[in-house]
Protein backbone atom coordinates (compact mmCIF):
# COMPACT_ATOMS: atom_id res chain seq x y z
CA UNK A 1 0.00 0.00 0.00
CA UNK A 2 1.11 3.39 -0.56
CA UNK A 3 2.10 5.84 2.12
CA UNK A 4 -1.12 8.18 1.14
CA UNK A 5 -3.82 4.90 0.95
CA UNK A 6 -2.07 3.76 4.79
CA UNK A 7 -2.48 7.39 6.49
CA UNK A 8 -5.82 7.12 4.99
CA UNK A 9 -6.58 4.23 6.47
CA UNK A 10 -5.13 5.38 10.06
CA UNK A 11 -6.72 8.97 9.90
CA UNK A 12 -9.87 6.93 9.60
CA UNK A 13 -9.07 4.53 12.95
CA UNK A 14 -7.17 1.91 12.07
CA UNK A 15 -4.05 2.47 14.07
CA UNK A 16 -2.30 -0.95 13.36
CA UNK A 17 -1.47 1.27 10.02
CA UNK A 18 0.80 3.25 11.71
CA UNK A 19 3.07 0.07 12.21
CA UNK A 20 3.74 -0.02 8.43
CA UNK A 21 3.84 3.68 7.87
CA UNK A 22 6.82 3.48 10.13
CA UNK A 23 8.39 0.64 8.88
CA UNK A 24 7.94 1.74 5.05
CA UNK A 25 9.57 5.26 5.98
CA UNK A 26 12.14 4.57 8.32
CA UNK A 27 14.98 5.41 5.76
CA UNK A 28 13.51 9.51 5.86
CA UNK A 29 14.55 10.05 9.50
CA UNK A 30 17.69 7.79 9.04
CA UNK A 31 18.39 10.21 6.25
CA UNK A 32 17.85 13.30 8.23
CA UNK A 33 19.45 12.37 11.02
CA UNK A 34 22.56 11.21 9.31
CA UNK A 35 22.58 15.27 7.36
CA UNK A 36 22.34 17.24 10.54
CA UNK A 37 24.45 14.96 12.76
CA UNK A 38 27.33 16.71 11.96
CA UNK A 39 25.75 20.04 13.25
CA UNK A 40 24.12 17.47 16.14
CA UNK A 41 27.08 16.73 17.70
CA UNK A 42 28.37 20.56 18.36
CA UNK A 43 25.24 20.60 20.23
CA UNK A 44 25.71 17.82 22.21
CA UNK A 45 23.10 16.00 20.92
CA UNK A 46 23.45 12.42 20.26
CA UNK A 47 22.30 10.30 16.76
CA UNK A 48 19.20 8.86 18.72
CA UNK A 49 18.12 11.88 20.04
CA UNK A 50 18.04 13.36 16.95
CA UNK A 51 16.45 9.84 15.95
CA UNK A 52 13.88 10.15 18.36
CA UNK A 53 12.62 13.95 17.25
CA UNK A 54 12.40 12.95 13.50
CA UNK A 55 10.31 10.38 14.73
CA UNK A 56 7.97 12.68 16.61
CA UNK A 57 7.86 14.83 13.37
CA UNK A 58 6.81 11.86 10.96
CA UNK A 59 3.74 10.88 13.59
CA UNK A 60 2.38 14.65 13.09
CA UNK A 61 3.24 14.94 9.65
CA UNK A 62 0.72 11.57 9.90
CA UNK A 63 -1.71 13.30 12.15
CA UNK A 64 -1.84 16.80 10.10
CA UNK A 65 -1.38 15.87 6.39
CA UNK A 66 -4.78 16.41 4.35
CA UNK A 67 -5.53 15.17 0.75
CA UNK A 68 -6.14 17.49 -2.00
CA UNK A 69 -7.20 16.16 -5.47
CA UNK A 70 -6.66 19.23 -7.14
CA UNK A 71 -3.07 19.61 -5.99
CA UNK A 72 -1.84 16.40 -5.09
CA UNK A 73 1.39 16.37 -2.60
CA UNK A 74 3.47 13.55 -1.54
CA UNK A 75 3.04 12.33 2.11
CA UNK A 76 7.19 11.48 1.76
CA UNK A 77 7.83 15.44 0.35
CA UNK A 78 5.34 16.73 3.11
CA UNK A 79 6.83 14.78 5.72
CA UNK A 80 10.76 15.16 4.89
CA UNK A 81 9.98 19.02 5.54
CA UNK A 82 8.14 18.36 8.96
CA UNK A 83 11.34 16.25 9.99
CA UNK A 84 13.77 18.60 8.86
CA UNK A 85 12.55 21.65 10.45
CA UNK A 86 11.58 19.47 13.79
CA UNK A 87 15.41 18.64 13.67
CA UNK A 88 17.00 21.78 13.19
CA UNK A 89 15.17 23.33 16.23
CA UNK A 90 15.82 21.04 18.35
CA UNK A 91 19.76 21.17 17.51
CA UNK A 92 19.50 25.08 17.63
CA UNK A 93 17.49 24.75 21.53
CA UNK A 94 20.53 22.68 22.60
CA UNK A 95 23.42 25.06 20.87
CA UNK A 96 21.41 27.76 22.51
CA UNK A 97 21.80 25.69 26.13
CA UNK A 98 25.33 24.86 25.86
CA UNK A 99 26.07 28.85 25.09
CA UNK A 100 23.79 30.26 28.31
CA UNK A 101 25.83 27.55 30.32
CA UNK A 102 29.15 28.26 29.35
CA UNK A 103 30.50 31.34 31.49
CA UNK A 104 33.41 31.68 29.50
CA UNK A 105 31.42 31.78 25.69
CA UNK A 106 29.86 34.82 24.33
CA UNK A 107 25.81 35.20 24.77
CA UNK A 108 23.95 35.15 21.86
CA UNK A 109 21.85 38.29 21.01
CA UNK A 110 19.32 37.36 19.05
CA UNK A 111 18.69 41.02 17.16
CA UNK A 112 16.93 39.61 14.03
CA UNK A 113 14.97 36.10 13.64
CA UNK A 114 16.84 36.14 10.19
CA UNK A 115 20.52 35.71 11.98
CA UNK A 116 22.29 32.11 11.31
CA UNK A 117 22.08 29.84 13.93
CA UNK A 118 25.61 29.04 15.16
CA UNK A 119 27.69 26.16 13.97
CA UNK A 120 25.72 26.46 10.65
CA UNK A 121 26.50 28.01 7.31
CA UNK A 122 23.39 28.91 6.43
CA UNK A 123 20.26 27.52 8.68
CA UNK A 124 18.80 30.55 10.22
CA UNK A 125 16.70 31.03 13.26
CA UNK A 126 13.95 31.98 11.25
CA UNK A 127 13.73 28.60 9.59
CA UNK A 128 14.29 26.60 12.79
CA UNK A 129 10.57 27.63 13.97
CA UNK A 130 8.95 24.73 15.45
CA UNK A 131 5.77 23.33 13.58
CA UNK A 132 2.38 23.22 15.88
CA UNK A 133 2.16 22.24 18.79
CA UNK A 134 0.80 18.68 19.79
CA UNK A 135 -1.18 17.61 22.62
CA UNK A 136 -0.98 14.00 21.42
CA UNK A 137 1.93 11.58 23.33
CA UNK A 138 4.37 12.04 21.18
CA UNK A 139 5.27 15.40 21.78
CA UNK A 140 7.95 15.37 23.92
CA UNK A 141 9.44 19.06 24.03
CA UNK A 142 6.99 22.28 23.85
CA UNK A 143 7.51 25.18 21.65
CA UNK A 144 6.97 27.41 23.81
CA UNK A 145 10.27 29.63 23.15
CA UNK A 146 9.17 29.47 19.18
CA UNK A 147 5.32 30.14 20.25
CA UNK A 148 6.19 33.29 22.08
CA UNK A 149 8.73 34.68 18.88
CA UNK A 150 5.32 33.76 16.42
CA UNK A 151 2.88 35.65 19.00
CA UNK A 152 5.09 38.76 19.36
CA UNK A 153 4.64 38.90 15.31
CA UNK A 154 1.20 38.06 15.12
CA UNK A 155 0.46 41.16 18.15
CA UNK A 156 2.51 43.24 15.91
CA UNK A 157 0.94 42.84 12.84
CA UNK A 158 -2.81 43.29 14.20
CA UNK A 159 -1.42 46.39 15.81
CA UNK A 160 -0.16 47.63 12.51
CA UNK A 161 -3.03 47.04 10.47
CA UNK A 162 -5.97 46.95 12.37
CA UNK A 163 -4.81 49.48 15.30
CA UNK A 164 -5.08 49.43 19.34
CA UNK A 165 -8.62 49.97 19.91
CA UNK A 166 -11.23 47.58 21.71
CA UNK A 167 -13.38 46.87 18.38
CA UNK A 168 -14.38 43.64 17.72
CA UNK A 169 -12.61 43.51 14.45
CA UNK A 170 -9.59 44.03 16.32
CA UNK A 171 -9.93 41.72 19.00
CA UNK A 172 -11.72 38.67 17.44
CA UNK A 173 -8.47 37.47 16.51
CA UNK A 174 -6.86 38.10 19.83
CA UNK A 175 -9.75 35.95 21.66
CA UNK A 176 -10.34 33.54 18.97
CA UNK A 177 -7.19 32.35 18.74
CA UNK A 178 -6.13 33.08 22.36
CA UNK A 179 -3.41 34.99 21.88
CA UNK A 180 -3.67 36.92 25.33
CA UNK A 181 -5.19 33.58 27.32
CA UNK A 182 -7.51 30.74 26.64
CA UNK A 183 -9.28 30.49 22.83
CA UNK A 184 -12.68 31.53 23.19
CA UNK A 185 -15.96 30.21 20.64
CA UNK A 186 -17.64 32.70 18.31
CA UNK A 187 -20.42 32.20 21.19
CA UNK A 188 -18.35 33.39 23.97
CA UNK A 189 -16.59 36.45 22.03
CA UNK A 190 -20.69 37.37 20.65
CA UNK A 191 -21.62 37.84 24.27
CA UNK A 192 -19.08 39.95 25.23
CA UNK A 193 -19.58 41.98 22.69
CA UNK A 194 -23.12 41.76 22.88
CA UNK A 195 -23.32 40.82 19.02
CA UNK A 196 -24.53 37.79 16.88
CA UNK A 197 -22.28 34.55 16.42
CA UNK A 198 -22.55 35.40 12.66
CA UNK A 199 -21.20 39.10 13.49
CA UNK A 200 -18.42 37.97 15.60
CA UNK A 201 -17.26 35.38 12.19
CA UNK A 202 -17.99 38.51 9.55
CA UNK A 203 -15.43 40.26 12.09
CA UNK A 204 -12.96 37.46 11.93
CA UNK A 205 -13.51 37.24 7.94
CA UNK A 206 -12.72 41.15 7.97
CA UNK A 207 -9.92 40.75 9.90
CA UNK A 208 -8.29 38.11 8.13
CA UNK A 209 -9.08 40.20 4.95
CA UNK A 210 -7.22 43.56 6.24
CA UNK A 211 -4.10 41.64 7.54
CA UNK A 212 -4.00 39.63 4.36
CA UNK A 213 -4.07 41.98 2.17
CA UNK A 214 -1.77 44.37 3.78
CA UNK A 215 2.06 44.93 3.56
CA UNK A 216 2.78 43.76 7.39
CA UNK A 217 0.50 40.78 6.50
CA UNK A 218 2.10 39.60 3.14
CA UNK A 219 5.57 39.55 4.90
CA UNK A 220 3.99 37.85 7.99
CA UNK A 221 2.98 34.96 5.52
CA UNK A 222 6.04 35.03 3.65
CA UNK A 223 8.21 34.52 7.00
CA UNK A 224 6.18 31.47 7.97
CA UNK A 225 5.38 30.47 4.66
CA UNK A 226 6.90 27.26 5.37
CA UNK A 227 4.21 26.22 8.30
CA UNK A 228 2.20 24.81 5.39
CA UNK A 229 4.93 23.38 3.18
CA UNK A 230 8.31 24.33 4.02
CA UNK A 231 10.51 26.46 2.23
CA UNK A 232 9.64 24.82 -1.00
CA UNK A 233 11.57 27.50 -3.16
CA UNK A 234 14.86 26.57 -1.60
CA UNK A 235 14.44 23.03 -1.71
CA UNK A 236 13.41 22.79 -6.00
CA UNK A 237 15.69 19.93 -7.00
CA UNK A 238 15.28 17.76 -3.76
CA UNK A 239 10.88 17.47 -4.51
CA UNK A 240 10.71 17.77 -8.10
CA UNK A 241 9.98 14.34 -8.14
CA UNK A 242 6.79 14.21 -6.07
CA UNK A 243 5.32 18.03 -6.77
CA UNK A 244 5.72 20.97 -8.50
CA UNK A 245 7.05 23.64 -6.33
CA UNK A 246 5.72 26.62 -8.39
CA UNK A 247 2.01 24.98 -7.65
CA UNK A 248 2.61 24.80 -4.46
CA UNK A 249 3.94 28.25 -3.51
CA UNK A 250 1.15 29.57 -5.83
CA UNK A 251 -0.98 27.46 -3.45
CA UNK A 252 0.22 28.56 -0.07
CA UNK A 253 0.53 32.55 -1.17
CA UNK A 254 -3.10 32.96 -2.38
CA UNK A 255 -4.86 30.71 0.41
CA UNK A 256 -6.52 31.92 3.63
CA UNK A 257 -5.00 28.98 5.39
CA UNK A 258 -1.88 30.12 5.70
CA UNK A 259 -2.85 32.81 7.62
CA UNK A 260 -4.67 30.83 9.78
CA UNK A 261 -2.46 28.09 10.25
CA UNK A 262 0.29 30.68 11.61
CA UNK A 263 -3.27 31.66 14.21
CA UNK A 264 -3.32 28.65 15.21
CA UNK A 265 -0.15 28.03 15.74
CA UNK A 266 -0.05 29.99 19.33
CA UNK A 267 -3.77 28.33 20.58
Amino acid sequence: MTNEELIKEYQEGNHSALDELIKQNENIVKFFANKYYGIASRALVDFDDLVQEGWIAFIKAIEKYRFDDEEPIKFSSYASEVIKYRMITFINRNICRIKKSDSNSEQIKICSISETIPGTEDITIEESIADEQSEEPFTLIEDEIDNEILRQDLFNVIYTVLGKGAGLVRNVLIMHYGLKGQPQTFEQIAKKFKVTRQSVQEAEFKAIKKIRNSEAGKALMKKYQWMVFNSLEQEKDQINQFASPDVVLERIETLDELLYGILNQCC
